[in-house]
């Protein structure tokens, strides 16, 4: 052969010898493929029959060369054609760096194009560039009763049509589950032009299973269908996630642009820009949940759904709590600006106590009163109140059992005087003592000391309360108070004197007492309600059924 002809052959096919493919094998017989080299990652993605296998990275792999590959198109991705990736891939908290993907022309694009039945977890994609036609993410262009688990992305995510995600193209059928994930990476949907761009900074359209507990802080533009989070929610579920990246589309919405099925415990702070904006979601057709954006940072002050609050309200943790976010999900400190993170992120926080300065307790007619005051707070859930009870005054027993009267939701995280109350109401007459069980987000907590309380619910005289609510149908409460023990009567009478029913009848107790009335076989109309004790001695009261 000629010299020359042979050195030009030899030039061409180097990189292909430098690249070689080399079959990931299984050193330890633990079932996993060991996933080291780049060359481990291109026999994967050539091998179609190593697709159901399982796999283990043990060690972070830098992909920067991939961008030279197969005349600039770069990575094949794995599982881009049936049988697609049924296997099991587990990074082991590994990462994979400046791994490009090129294809602009081609559907299903992500360093897995098509996963169906497969598992992905724990690993880290830092600094990819991924390019597709449509269906395009980071780690998966498309989805179908797959798993993913505590996975990342950093980098640009383009598409030249539609459904581009941060992480995920689309969830598309069957039960997906995507748990402890996020992506930074920068989404630019519908960057040729579409009527169905579905971009978001997540996922670009979650059509099937649910997504927990994730997400998202880069940039989104695309066309319409634009979100932080998801472009689109059409039949999944999104629970317990954020985004705080900046949107900007024909069609833009903080978290969610479109949704079709459940939004629950979600937020959005980033900056919303483009023809029809909106600050948490656009097109809504169903139901979203304790959801929140920041009409501050979003500079949108509507949505479809969701709740718009003022940045130093998304900084307050009572807000949250108070509509039942979970505080074994999520956490807020300094961390994420002040906003609420989730705790997987900073699982070994130290949450300080909360410093009480103040605690006291008072009768109030039928209730008693108790009133405190915090001089700071962090990471306070709130306060149980607790008590004990005792006729007589004595609480030497040491056998006496502490119950729950309520709950107060803390402020979370403050630097400023908090005060708080609580009402224990239609006490009987004794003594208590009252002490409060401050608990952190993280479960723990503390006890203060204990105030003491004596209530007398003995009334001076004979009462009858009016009748609540009123009008009303069917039924209402009546309240009546005794001085001493007394033999009563509760009766119901129409206007014109006829007596329609007797709703009490016998001896009472002295103290406060309040008896249910029944009206389900009254017509709409006014009526009288008499108390009799002593003998004749009677107290009437109108009241008005209504139908």
């Amino acid at each position: 052969m000629n010299k020359l002809l042979f050195f030009c052959i030899l030039i061409v096919l180097l990189p292909a010898y430098i690249h070689s493919q080399t079959e990931p094998v299984d050193t330890d017989s633990d079932g996993k493929k060991e996933v080291s080299t780049l060359s481990h990652l291109l026999w994967i993605s050539t091998n179609s029959s190593g697709w159901s296998y399982s796999y283990e990275q043990t060690a972070n792999i830098d992909a920067s060369v991939t961008s030279g590959w197969n005349g600039g198109e770069g990575f094949l991705p794995i599982g881009n054609s049936y049988p697609y990736f049924t296997g099991i891939y587990d990074g082991q908290g590994f990462t994979i760096s400046n791994l490009t993907i090129n294809r602009s022309s081609s559907y299903n694009i992500g360093m897995f194009g098509i996963v169906s039945g497969g598992t992905i977890k724990n690993l880290g994609l830092e600094s990819i560039y991924s390019y597709g036609k449509g269906t395009t993410g980071a780690l998966v262009g498309y989805g179908s009763d797959m798993t993913v688990q505590n996975c990342f992305s950093t980098g640009l995510v383009r598409c030249e049509y539609d459904k581009a995600g941060g992480l995920i193209g689309e969830n598309y059928y069957g039960s997906c589950s995507v748990t402890n994930s996020y992506s930074s990476a920068t989404v630019q949907g519908a960057y040729a032009g579409s009527n169905s761009s579905y971009a978001g900074g997540f996922i670009g359209n979650n059509n099937s299973g649910s997504i927990s507990q994730c997400y998202s802080t880069g940039p989104v533009s695309g066309k319409v269908y634009t979100g932080g989070f998801a472009g689109a929610n059409l039949a999944g579920s999104i629970t317990n996630c954020y985004s705080r990246g900046s949107v900007n589309g024909l069609d833009a919405s903080g978290f969610v642009d479109a949704n079709r099925t459940t939004l629950s415990n979600c937020y959005s702070t980033g900056a919303v820009s483009g023809t029809t904006p909106a600050g948490f979601v656009r097109d809504n057709t169903s139901t979203v949940s304790n959801c929140f954006w920041d009409k501050t940072t979003s500079g949108q002050t509507s949505s479809a759904a969701g709740t718009g609050l003022l940045t130093a309200d998304m900084k307050t943790q009572s807000t949250f709590l108070n509509a039942d976010w979970s505080p074994e999900i999520w956490n807020m400190d300094s961390r994420n600006d002040g906003y609420p993170y989730l705790d997987w992120e900073n699982p070994g926080g130290s949450p300080l106590p909360v410093e009480l300065v103040s605690f006291s307790a008072r009768a109030n007619g039928d209730d008693i009163i108790l009133s405190w005051m915090t001089a700071t707070e962090v990471d306070n859930y709130g306060f149980e109140i607790e008590r004990i009870f005792s006729e007589s005054g004595e609480f030497d027993n040491p056998t006496e059992i502490w119950e729950s009267a309520g709950f107060v939701g803390g402020n979370g995280n403050c630097n400023s005087p908090r005060s708080y109350s609580f009402a224990d109401k239609n006490m009987k007459t004794g003594f208590y003592q009252y002490r409060l069980k401050q608990i952190d987000t993280d479960g723990s907590y503390e006890y203060s000391s204990a105030v003491l309380v004596r209530f007398n619910n003995i009334p001076v005289r004979y009462s009858l309360d009016q009748n609540y609510p009123n009008p009303f149908n069917p039924e209402t409460v009546i309240g009546f108070a005794l001085p001493e023990r007394s033999f009563i009567s509760l009766e119901i009478f129409s206007v014109s004197g006829e007596k329609i029913a007797v709703i009490a009848s016998g001896e009472y107790d002295a103290g406060r007492h309040k008896i249910k009335a029944d009206a389900s076989g009254l017509p709409s109309g006014i009526y009288m309600y008499v108390l009799r004790y002593g003998g004749n001695t009677l107290l009437s009261r109108k009241m008005a059924v209504v139908r």
